[in-house]
């Protein structure tokens, strides 16, 4: 049943767009810890390419008719504010591509060029080079065992009510952790 959560997910808000970012963050844990990594992949790499940065808060999504060099005149276009995307693009990156399905040249190769601040492009190449690092430093040295990648655990944190357009959702928030 976990296989498809988000694909559920997105169904209930019916758009990707319009899913609480925590809700996401939740669904993605579990789709993961349940061993479906590429579902949750390919569900945020559609998120994320929804996105257009629009100034130094703000991410939008385009109306069809909107050109990027309006998207500041877009009253109607959904908005996230750059955290709450960060933290679907830290998932993404580091947790998701870097950890748990080690390809962390795919991860570097995204950031690098994804519409991000250039201040978060550089504080997560700077993570995934270390994060490569350590990975080639284990690997390379015989006397000490491969690292082994854990997938992220998800531990309940509390029962919040998440409301989205006129559809409240009961949500157990959680926490990943690698």
């Amino acid at each position: 049943r976990t296989s498809n959560l988000l694909g559920d997910i997105e169904n209930y808000f019916g758009s990707v767009v319009a899913i609480p970012i925590q809700v996401i963050l939740t669904g993605a844990c579990v789709q993961v810890s349940s061993g479906h990594s590429s579902g949750v992949r390919a569900f945020l790499e559609n998120f994320l390419s929804k996105w257009k940065f629009d100034d130094e808060k703000h991410y939008a999504v385009p109306l069809p008719a909107a050109e990027k060099t309006d998207l500041e005149l877009c009253n109607g276009c959904p908005k996230l504010e750059v955290d709450e995307y960060l933290e679907i693009v830290e998932f993404y990156a580091l947790t998701l591509l870097a950890s748990v399905l080690n390809d962390v040249d795919h991860a570097v190769f995204w950031v690098e060029k994804a519409e991000l601040p250039e201040e978060a492009r550089q504080d997560l190449l700077r993570r995934l080079l270390s994060l490569s690092h350590l990975k080639s430093t284990s690997s390379t040295d015989d006397s000490v065992p491969l690292a082994v990648v854990e997938e992220p655990e998800c531990h309940p944190l509390s029962v919040k009510e998440v409301k989205q357009s006129d559809k409240p959702v009961m949500s157990l928030s959680t926490q990943c952790h690698n």
